[in-house]
């Protein structure tokens, strides 16, 4: 039941710093939007090189947490966050460019 916690604890988090990103992309200009984007997808792989280093540690000291073999539930949870930011950023592109673009 704890890991349950701690992965819905983390889906939270990324999900909340997720919108702050979001609101961020729709304010800034295109240079902007790509550093942005470059440093989100940073954020989200050393976001979850901390989770798996945190989890290492809690081992080390006696304190089990049970992710499935080889941390399968953690590597799934990246998986969602990295779908999270990839909708993300192409919502972002889309709200942000729909009224720009002229056809015809």
């Amino acid at each position: 039941m704890k890991e349950v916690i701690i992965i819905l604890t983390m889906l939270t988090l990324y999900g909340l710093v997720s919108y702050m990103i979001h609101r961020l992309l729709l304010r800034v200009k295109v240079w902007a939007f790509i550093v942005i984007c470059l440093g989100y997808a940073i954020l989200t792989n050393y976001f979850f090189d901390l989770i798996i280093y945190a989890h290492q540690v809690l081992r080390s000291k006696g304190i089990y947490l049970e992710f499935g073999h080889a941390d399968l539930e953690l590597l799934e949870v990246f998986g969602i966050c990295i779908l999270m930011a990839f909708v993300n950023v192409s919502i972002a592109i889309f709200r942000k460019y729909k009224g720009k673009a002229k056809i015809g």
